[in-house]
């Protein structure tokens, strides 16, 4: 079945196309490789969720995976204690900046 999401990536469409013209032709299934790694990598953060999703009773609270909304108050929060927010009254310097790329995870946020 060509279309869906492949119609976004052109050499994934045109596999697609390959693979379905050699089925019709001697009757047997191709499996590409890289269109099984891309859906394990799409589907992976469900399948994590589904595994541990029973971990807590609150579904924001979870150490084994971070939801978009957690992922933004991190962030947000970040920004706001090391690098000029309203905690800190707008204010800055290069220590709070090293420290909020740290904890933002650059790896090149210094010691």
């Amino acid at each position: 079945m060509i279309g869906g999401g492949m119609a976004c990536c052109g050499a994934a469409y045109e596999m697609m196309r390959w693979a379905e013209a050699v089925k019709a032709e001697t009757g047997t299934e191709l499996r590409i490789k890289l269109v099984e790694q891309l859906a394990e990598e799409i589907y992976q953060p469900v399948r994590t969720f589904l595994e541990h999703k029973d971990y807590t009773t609150v579904i924001d609270i979870n150490p084994h995976y971070i939801t978009p909304k957690m992922l933004q108050m991190r962030l947000q929060k970040i920004m706001d204690e090391y690098v000029a927010g309203t905690s800190t009254y707008y204010n800055t310097n290069e220590k709070m900046l090293r420290r909020g790329r740290r904890e933002a995870g650059d790896a090149q946020g210094g010691p």
